[in-house]
């Protein structure tokens, strides 16, 4: 049984290092936090799930499209007593989708 209710909308995808559009349907998940895979239907109506590391960007017509970034994702460990004290930054790179409204 699925975890969540599937909510196929038009959309479209395009595949890392590719220039083409592919359009057909994702699943809308109405998402809180940028997701890190992605539902799509092509238009022969088959269903495929897309990584970031699939992807250059996707979107959905008319609501919101995403492009991959990279961006440094500051993971600190975090002390309140120690917030003015603690100088050095620890990041990490990590590629994400990034909403574009």
């Amino acid at each position: 049984m699925p975890l969540h209710k599937k909510n196929f909308v038009q959309g479209f995808i395009i595949l890392k290092n590719q220039k083409d559009t592919l359009k057909g349907t994702i699943d809308d998940q109405e998402w809180v936090v940028n997701p890190t895979i992605i539902s799509f239907k092509s238009a022969a109506n088959i269903e495929k799930s897309y990584a970031i590391e699939d992807l250059s960007s996707f979107g959905i017509t008319g609501k919101e499209s995403y492009l991959i970034a990279k961006n440094d994702l500051d993971i600190t460990p975090f002390a309140k007593s120690r917030l003015q004290s603690f100088i050095c930054k620890i990041c990490h790179r990590q590629r994400t989708f990034l909403l574009q409204r």
